[in-house]
């Protein structure tokens, strides 16, 4: 996604060491210094300036991966996060409501591939839904 608003940030002796929101002005690529969330259609694309430890992993789903942010939280917390996350569409809302049930989120390890299953295989019979119980133990195939 290619940021339109960029910005030049006008630092002022009243604001030496925090620049004062309103001395920003838009300006052209070469001079711009600040890029913005807004983008053409009044929307937003997060950029967030993470202050804490963090290491971000790439999944073996391209264009995909892991944030892990080292700071400890209690679970009242992570779980109203993870459904802000998931209703703004960052999250995927499958994985947030298995994360809910299991009282933990759970990526893979780094480097470990998702297991693939045989296409041409069907474990179901038609019209019957596979077990709820099964999808705890990651045995739905359809997942």
């Amino acid at each position: 996604m290619k940021r339109q608003h960029l910005f030049c940030e006008l630092l002022s002796d009243e604001y030496p060491n925090s620049p004062n929101p309103n001395d920003r002005v838009p300006c052209s690529e070469p001079e711009a210094n600040l890029v913005s969330s807004l983008l053409d259609d009044g929307q937003h694309a997060p950029i967030l300036d993470l202050d804490v430890p963090h290491r971000y992993v790439a999944s073996s789903t391209p264009g995909h991966g892991h944030l892990y942010i080292d700071v400890a939280m209690p679970w009242w917390k992570y779980r109203l996060l993870l459904q802000i996350l998931a209703s703004c569409g960052i999250l995927e809302e499958k994985h947030v409501r298995a994360s809910l049930e299991r009282g933990a989120t759970h990526v893979r390890k780094e480097g470990v591939k998702k297991k693939t299953i045989v296409d041409d295989v069907d474990v179901t019979l038609p019209g019957i839904p596979w077990p709820s119980w099964a999808k705890r133990f990651n045995g739905d195939p359809r997942a």
